[in-house]
Parts: C-alpha cells; sequence; structure tokens
C-alpha cells in the first residue's frame, strides 16, 4: 500500500484533474482541499450524491451504503473511498 496515491479525476464537466491523495484522506476530501466542485451532501457514504466510477486501480470504502455488487462493477462513494494503488475516476451523475 503505497503512503500516496496519484488519482485522475474526471469531473462532471469532463476535466480532468490530477490529485495526490494520502492513505489516511478520501477522493472527496483531497479534492474540496484543492477547491474543486465536488458534488456531495453527507459525507457519510449514505446520500449517493458523491458517485463515481473507478476506471483503474484500487480502492476501499469503509462504511459506505454501496452495495458489494455495485462495488464490483466499479461504482463508488467518493465520501468513503481511499485509493489503494494510483486510479482514475470518474464522477458520475448519482
Amino acid at each position: 500500500v503505497a503512503a500516496r496515491a496519484r488519482v485522475e479525476l474526471v469531473d462532471l464537466e469532463g476535466v480532468t484533474h490530477m490529485l495526490d491523495v494520502p492513505e489516511d484522506a478520501t477522493i472527496l476530501e483531497v479534492a474540496i482541499d484543492q477547491g474543486l466542485d465536488m458534488p456531495y451532501d453527507c459525507k457519510m457514504g449514505v446520500c449517493l450524491r458523491c458517485s463515481a466510477k473507478i476506471e483503474s486501480g484500487e480502492v476501499t470504502q469503509p462504511g459506505g451504503m454501496i452495495s458489494e455488487e455495485c462495488m464490483e462493477q466499479g461504482y463508488a462513494l467518493m465520501c468513503v473511498c481511499y485509493p489503494q494503488t494510483d486510479c482514475s475516476v470518474r464522477v458520475i451523475p448519482e
């Protein structure tokens, strides 16, 4: 497990942002800290506003309300999404 993961994040407008995400931070936390306009509401993995598709790489999502089936299909909630490797993530409408 890397101490930092390089995340390529494509927002709803199709703009690509590169983020360095520490192992103890979520993708959403780092995106907000960098001033990106991200869709979110609860920050607890419940509301599904921060939905994303993991296009490459590995993440863990402890505590989110997303189903195992959705995770296996590559869907994620950025507020509870911790990258385990460098990855590419696309923000999707909830």
